[in-house]
């Protein structure tokens, strides 16, 4: 099984792409090739199709790479999501992050 990953964003939010950038330096970190799908969220319909919660967000496996996210139930255009790692805020995931849930859906897909 591979990894299925989804990097969703807006136009208006100026940390797609930083995040786009640290997604890239985790998956070579990873050692996994550099392939996802990017969609661009530009309607409410788009936004509660893919139950959208903020620009940028990424998904593997159909999961947010933020566990909190799950109780999310509002989904909409809004600008930039805010992100909190290790006590810090960013406003795009920073990369190790981003590599923490890669490697716990590797973790999960190898038991």
């Amino acid at each position: 099984m591979t990894l299925s990953i989804r990097f969703l964003h807006t136009r208006g939010c100026h940390g797609y792409q930083k995040a786009m950038s640290e997604l890239e330096v985790a998956l070579e970190e990873a050692g996994l090739p550099v392939r996802f799908e990017v969609i661009l969220v530009n309607s409410q319909i788009m936004a509660e199709e893919y139950r959208f919660i903020g620009s940028p967000t990424i998904r593997i496996n159909d999961v947010d790479i933020e566990p909190e996210a799950v109780d999310v139930e509002r989904f909409g255009l809004t600008s930039c999501r805010p992100y909190f790692w290790k006590d810090k805020f960013y406003d795009y995931p920073p990369k190790d992050m981003i590599l923490a849930a890669i490697k716990e859906h590797l973790a999960a897909r190898d038991r």
